[in-house]
């Protein structure tokens, strides 16, 4: 690889002239390694990219589902190209993320966990929980879309 730059929370590399995009931490929180995607840095680099073809490659345990829509809309919009492909984990919000490429790939020894999304809701009114409820079921549909976009059953996300 060549013109390899370290961002916050991920690696950029450059090889025969396709970005690669290492997607390695917690999405838009800490992992147990202390890792994180940041996605402000990670949008902006996506929204500046002008290659024709581009890679992300994801071993997270997942993390913020707000980040990740956020990723997976600037991954899915883009113009160029995008291939996913899982080299470890791709848990949870992180498995939204394979949904957003053109082409997507699991490596022989990887795995990939999706489920409805989950929140605390913590000590809150009869009123609170009912928004909180609200706003997972709102969740659920966008991830069921976002999986939908290959084909994948909505109650996979049930």
């Amino acid at each position: 690889m060549s013109n390899t730059s370290k961002t916050p929370g991920y690696i950029v590399a450059q090889a025969d002239g396709m970005p690669t995009y290492y997607l390695y931490g917690g999405i838009g929180m800490e992992d147990a390694n202390g890792e994180q995607v940041d996605s402000a840095a990670l949008l902006d680099d996506l929204r500046a990219e002008r290659a024709k073809a581009i890679k992300a490659r994801i071993s997270s345990d997942g993390g913020s589902v707000d980040e990740a829509f956020k990723i997976f809309n600037v991954l899915v919009n883009h113009p160029a190209r995008v291939t996913t492909v899982v080299d470890g984990v791709a848990h949870s919000a992180a498995s939204m993320l394979l949904q957003a490429g053109d082409e997507r790939h699991a490596q022989e020894i990887s795995e990939i966990m999706v489920h409805a999304p989950r929140g605390v809701s913590g000590p809150l009114t009869a009123e609170g929980h009912r928004e909180a409820a609200d706003a997972l079921e709102s969740y659920q549909s966008q991830m069921q879309t976002a999986y939908g976009r290959h084909g994948i059953d909505p109650a996979t996300v049930a």
